[in-house]
C-alpha cells in the first residue's frame, strides 16, 4: 500500500516534467502567465456568446 501512495506522489510531482515535451519548460517563472494567456481567448469566447445571448433576450423581450 505504502508502495502505491510512493508511486503515486512521484508521478503528481514530476509529472510536468514527465509529459512535457523537451521544449515546454515548467520551471520557468513566466510559464504560469503564458499558460494564463492560453486561456484568454476561451474567456473571450465565453464574455462574446454572453454578450450575444444577453443582446438576443433583449430583443425578444421589445418584440413581445
Amino acid at each position: 500500500m505504502t508502495m502505491r501512495i510512493l508511486c503515486l506522489l512521484m508521478a503528481v510531482t514530476f509529472s510536468s516534467l514527465s509529459f512535457a515535451h523537451p521544449g515546454h519548460d515548467h520551471s520557468d517563472p513566466m510559464a504560469m502567465l503564458i499558460h494564463l494567456l492560453w486561456l484568454a481567448p476561451i474567456g473571450l469566447a465565453f464574455a462574446i456568446a454572453f454578450r450575444l445571448k444577453k443582446k438576443h433576450a433583449g430583443n425578444s423581450k421589445e418584440q413581445k
